[in-house]
């Protein structure tokens, strides 16, 4: 499967294994070593309204192991390409 998915809540499930939630609708997808991640503040770094952060997949695991992390991913053959997460509005 191909295409963009979110946003939504990305869960870890396995080593390398995530759930992508998106309105209800579940979607498996794996992440290798050419997966980009990007953070805005939860998988990595400072607080950024744009997810200009660069982490790693060890990052996106640990965030989200509890509860997961709101995030858009683009897939390519049920292979994330990129994760980028969703910045949570600022409430000062």
């Amino acid at each position: 499967m191909s295409g963009t998915f979110g946003p939504g809540v990305v869960e870890y499930l396995a080593p390398n294994k995530y759930i992508v939630s998106v309105k209800g609708r579940d979607q498996q997808v794996f992440a290798s070593e050419d997966t980009e991640v990007h953070g805005a503040g939860t998988i990595c770094g400072e607080y950024n309204q744009k997810p200009t952060n660069r982490c790693t997949l060890d990052d996106l695991e640990k965030s989200s192991k509890d509860g997961g992390v709101a995030a858009t991913v683009v897939m390519k053959n049920g292979t994330a390409t990129r994760v980028t997460e969703q910045a949570a509005p600022d409430d000062g």
